[in-house]
């Protein structure tokens, strides 16, 4: 728990502000204009999941179309889908690639290369596997099971099932070493693409990780603050140690505030918008599973009464759909097509005001028409009249 403040006096914010403040910031308050603008302004969409990806950036961005999304991953290239933060595939802005990788890339790899290690493989065997996958791929793009063989027949058949591994394998360390990030979908397949190839325009940072962490870190509070840095530490991935440094190139532009009498952290230049922060009405919107918005910090309580907690954080790291309102979460729920229509049940927490409902069937009929239903079916759940 963080420490209450009694020496000094900080600025205080509630909870309420520092809610709207990271709801403006990442486009849950008013959409952004373009793809591109809602994934920088969330640092990332993750995205092991495609579809929830894209309602995630349906929720963000105006007027999108499914078609924008892949648009802008495998025509424009103004984003690329990679592992990143927490060793998780995310979907970035194209033009901070390398600043990410190379934030995040390396304490993320010796995470990864424990777990090898205990599996009998050596630095030396994965620095062999990594550069026959750079190989391998130098025709261009390869699905799991095409890269597996030209792998087999570059380095040996050993090494075949650790680039063909669901979870990635060996292919993600190559990606979080920044030589390799997702290429089109071919079918069902995913493929994979060097990225100097696939991102010709894109240029390596000339500067070191720490540095690379401090720009991850002045982003992640520019949409996430107030935080503390145990929280970025979650979020990205990077050690608290590592976090800690990288804070310590921010000092001068990062102010201390509470939230509720607790101490977190802010970009200094923010801390008049996050102070005139609040809601006009009420807002709500339908997270999909695993929206950043519901893994920016390391606590919950600010998101979810405790009592509702395993409803939303399940087992096995599953995030399920949120229902937020104010910037809380009020219930979840599923979505499923049915023919031309898209049926949305939802179960609320709790009673809910008309004009909430009200809220709730427009976003339910704004999905549907986002994935081209003609019609929704919205299933109430614990409803409050």
């Amino acid at each position: 728990m963080a420490r209450k403040h009694h020496a000094r006096k900080l600025p205080a914010l509630k909870l309420r502000q520092a809610l709207a403040f990271r709801m403006k910031r990442q486009h849950l308050l008013g959409k952004a204009d373009d793809v591109v603008s809602s994934v920088r302004s969330s640092c990332g969409i993750q995205s092991q999941i495609p579809q929830q990806a894209r309602i995630a950036l349906w929720v963000r961005t105006r007027d999108l179309a499914p078609d924008d999304v892949d648009e802008s991953l495998w025509r424009t290239r103004s984003l690329v889908k990679t592992w990143c933060m927490r060793a998780t595939v995310h979907i970035l802005p194209s033009a901070s690639f390398y600043a990410y990788i190379q934030a995040v890339g390396p304490e993320v790899i010796r995470s990864e290369m424990r777990w090898v290690s205990r599996y009998g493989l050596s630095g030396h065997v994965v620095d062999k596997a990594v550069s026959a996958i750079f190989e391998a791929l130098a025709g261009g793009p390869l699905t799991r099971n095409e890269l597996g063989e030209k792998v087999a027949r570059l380095a040996g058949d050993d090494l075949r099932q650790w680039v063909e591994r669901r979870w990635g394998g060996l292919v993600k360390v190559a990606a979080l070493r920044g030589l390799v990030c997702f290429g089109p979908d071919r079918g069902r397949e995913v493929t994979f693409v060097r990225v100097k190839d696939w991102l010709p325009d894109a240029n390596e940072p000339q500067t070191n990780t720490l540095s690379s962490q401090a720009f991850l870190l002045r982003s992640y509070l520019a949409s996430y603050g107030p935080a503390r840095i145990s929280d970025f530490s979650y979020w990205s991935g990077i050690s608290t140690t590592g976090a800690r440094q990288a804070l310590e190139l921010l000092r001068d532009e990062i102010a201390q505030v509470t939230v509720d009498g607790e101490e977190s952290l802010l970009l200094r230049e923010d801390l008049c918008e996050a102070e005139e922060a609040d809601f006009d009405e009420p807002v709500v919107n339908l997270l999909p599973s695993f929206d950043p918005y519901m893994l920016g910090h390391r606590q919950k309580s600010h998101l979810v009464d405790e009592a509702n907690y395993k409803a939303i954080y399940r087992k096995a790291g599953w995030v399920s759909p949120v229902l937020l309102l104010n910037g809380r979460a009020a219930g979840v729920w599923e979505a499923e097509r049915k023919g031309s229509r898209l049926a949305v049940s939802v179960k609320t927490f709790g009673p809910i005001r008309h004009e909430v409902l009200a809220a709730v069937e427009m976003q339910a009929e704004s999905l549907a028409q986002f994935f081209g239903c003609k019609s929704v079916l919205t299933v109430k759940s614990d409803l409050g009249y």
